[in-house]
Order: C-alpha cells, then sequence, then structure tokens
C-alpha cells in the first residue's frame, strides 16, 4: 500500500487472489483501482481490506465463508461485506479461512473456518 492508500497485488490469481475482476495471475505489482485502502490483510487464499471510512473489502476463495459475504463462493474483486457497511470498523485480520474486525466501538466479529475453534 503507498502512502496515498493505493494497494498493488501480484501472484497467483486463482479463486480472484489478485482482486483484478478474473481468476488472472500478475506477474508483476499491478494497482487496484479505485479503493483508497488503510490497511490490507491476506489469509491462505484470501485478502480483506478496510477504506479510510472503516469498510472491509474481502476478495479471493470464498469455499469456508471466509469472505463475510454470505455465501462460499469466491470474489475476484474487492466486494464490501454487506452485513458490516453500517457498523465502522477499526481493524481486519486474516487467518488461514477466517477472517475477523474489530469495529471502532471495540466489539470484534468473526466468520469464515470454524471447525478448530
Amino acid at each position: 500500500m503507498t502512502s496515498v492508500g493505493l494497494a498493488y497485488t501480484w501472484g497467483s490469481g486463482k479463486d480472484g487472489r489478485c482482486g483484478n475482476g478474473a481468476a488472472k495471475s500478475e506477474k508483476q505489482p499491478w494497482m487496484m483501482g479505485g479503493l483508497a485502502l488503510s490497511q490490507v490483510e491476506a489469509g491462505f487464499h484470501h485478502t480483506a481490506g478496510l477504506t479510510k471510512d472503516g469498510i472491509v473489502v474481502t476478495w479471493g476463495r470464498g469455499v469456508f465463508g471466509q469472505l463475510g459475504h454470505g455465501d462460499n463462493e469466491s470474489c475476484s474483486e474487492p466486494t464490501p461485506v454487506q452485513s458490516l457497511l453500517r457498523i465502522p470498523v477499526q481493524q481486519v485480520t486474516c487467518g488461514w479461512q477466517h477472517t475477523i474486525v474489530l469495529t471502532r466501538d471495540n466489539r470484534v466479529f468473526s466468520w469464515g473456518y470454524g471447525e478448530d475453534g
């Protein structure tokens, strides 16, 4: 991420991991357009970003629901987590196949693979 909040991705595009709108790999840093992010976190096969306004966006592999879009589908471009749109988030982190957020009023939300607790 640059000082103005522009994010760059590269690597395997499988399951939409590069966020470029396709399952296309990027061999060099590719600038993700249209998003000013204050934070970006990578999981095993998915990524979460946080906008300066506290909106969480996710993309990549969604097989365990780790994207938070209410299904198990993968997503090839940054997509807002609809259930959190009215809840300002201050921090996001990704695990192996799960995502956790801390809201500005200190609540914690988590979703994704939960078999190991």
